[in-house]
């Protein structure tokens, strides 16, 4: 009895010692990231998001290379100069995805060479139907470098986004609309597009917008004010 309660003891033992020392390296690790400016207690928007049927908690720091870096439309410092990167995943017939568009315009004009964007692909097509087609056309936009002027038309016009729509817009915005007319009707991008979806629901996203600032999450269509000041902090 006195070796088989000394072996449980000892098991006792290991396992607390293990525990305490996962936690001690949670801890410091966390400590740091904080000190650097890595990690901010970021608020959550979730009335102000469409939300799919799936729901989950993950943790998405360690993802943060693949999350920021690909061929992802981007704008503002380029990957080796930003201090701060936010990933954007959006729905263009998301209405608060929409609200997010005017924001995070605004937010980079005011911070051009500090902050990078980078845009990915959302589409919640069961109740977006126009979504993923709008998608698709961006892609082909940006195929002629015009992606953020057709973001900023997609999202100003989000009640219109049938195919005629963004034959429109295209013309609007300047682009060879030969070309575009192609790479939509070929659906040229589907496949990136669907990459990004995939890849969202893969990290367990629960809709849009979803923002990743640093590698950390903020879900819903963020208020301007807290979202500069946000920026402000992780540019500390």
């Amino acid at each position: 009895r006195r070796v088989g309660c000394c072996i449980f003891g000892i098991v006792i033992s290991v396992l607390v010692l293990g525990y305490g020392g996962f936690v001690g390296y949670n801890f410091f690790y966390f400590y740091n990231k904080l000190k650097k400016g890595e990690v901010v207690d970021l608020p959550q928007f979730s009335l102000q998001f469409t939300q799919t049927k799936k729901a989950s908690n993950p943790t998405l720091l360690a993802k943060r290379k693949e999350i920021e870096e690909g061929n992802f439309p981007s704008l503002g410092a380029d990957v080796k100069n930003a201090k701060l990167t936010i990933v954007e995943f959006g729905d263009f017939e998301c209405p608060f995805s929409k609200d997010s568009a005017t924001m995070i315009r605004s937010l980079m004009a005011k911070y051009p060479t500090q902050v990078r964007l980078v845009y990915r692909h959302f589409p919640l097509s069961d109740i977006h139907p126009n979504a993923v087609q709008a998608a698709i056309a961006s892609e082909c936009a940006d195929e002629q470098k015009k992606f953020w002027p057709f973001y900023d038309k997609l999202y100003a016009n989000q009640n219109a986004l049938k195919f005629a729509d963004l034959i429109r817009y295209s013309t609007e915005v300047g682009l060879d609309t030969v070309q575009f007319r192609t790479c939509l009707v070929n659906n040229r991008y589907s496949e990136k597009v669907n990459a990004d979806f995939s890849y969202a629901g893969a990290i367990g996203l629960q809709g849009t917008p979803t923002f990743f600032l640093n590698g950390q999450m903020i879900q819903g269509a963020i208020p301007e004010q807290t979202m500069d000041a946000l920026v402000q902090k992780f540019l500390k």
